[in-house]
Formats: C-alpha cells, structure tokens, sequence
C-alpha cells in the first residue's frame, strides 16, 4: 500500500496556531545548560536534568501570548520577551546557557529552542533574553 503525501495548508496552520495561543497560557520557560545537546526525541526528564542553576534563576511563567502571526511558510504565536539576569547568590554559581525549553501549564514539554552560541551566566550584568515563539509551518510530510 503506497503511502499518501500529507500536507498542513496555510489557513490549517493558522487554526493551529490560533489553538496553540491557548494551550500556551501560563506555559513555562526554562533554561538548559551543555553538554546536553536536545533532539526531537528527547524527554522532558532530560531536560529538566540539564536546567540551568546559576545565581538568580528561576523558570518564567508565560501567562498570555499573542495572536497568530504570518510567518514565513506558516503562522506563528509569541509570548512577551522574557529576560532571565545573573543576581549574585550566596554560592556565585555560574553556568553557560545552551538554550530554552517550553513546559505546557499540564507540564507537557511543547519546544525547545538551541542556542547558536552557548550564553554565559557568570557574573554581574549579564543576562539571557528570549523572546518564547511557537511556529506552525504549512507543508508536505514524509
């Protein structure tokens, strides 16, 4: 049996898009650090293995994110711009940043995002800022 080619049309990307603003409320963001390196078939425990520690930290609640967006060959939803800053702790722990990772408010994770440069967290005034973005894209599969 020969198997069909799949394809989301735009105006179906947009529909999910529009859902995914929804799902999304009260969504968290969270910070990893190397060596771990994602794939799509990495879990949620995996990720939480290599959170990040550094002074000041803590994962951002997302409460609201924005309408859809065109977005290239898709649609898109966007959080606010969250800005995660090293506050020097008690035991000045430091880590290199290598990405983020999306945990619904069911704790299912959702996205990941790789870092092209790890980001440093060592010391006063630096600081990671990520704007949390949610692509569909419209397309054939297999």
């Amino acid at each position: 049996m020969a198997v069909p080619q799949l394809a989301l049309s735009m105006s179906g990307a947009k529909v999910i898009a529009a859902a995914n603003k929804a799902r999304n409320a009260n969504s968290v963001l969270h910070l990893f650090k190397p060596p771990f390196n994602p794939e799509v078939t990495s879990t949620k425990e995996e990720f939480l293995a290599a959170e990040c520690d550094f002074d000041g930290y803590a994962p951002a609640t997302l409460t609201a994110w924005g309408d859809p967006i065109l977005f290239g060959t898709g649609w898109a939803t966007m959080a606010a711009t969250q800005t995660f800053r090293w506050v020097a702790g008690d035991d000045s722990v430091t880590n290199m940043v290598a990405g983020t990772f999306l945990v619904s408010s069911a704790g299912d994770l959702l996205t990941y995002q790789v870092f092209a440069n790890p980001a440093p967290m060592q010391g006063p005034g630096q600081a990671v800022v990520n704007t949390p973005i949610q692509v569909t894209p419209a397309g054939t599969f297999g």
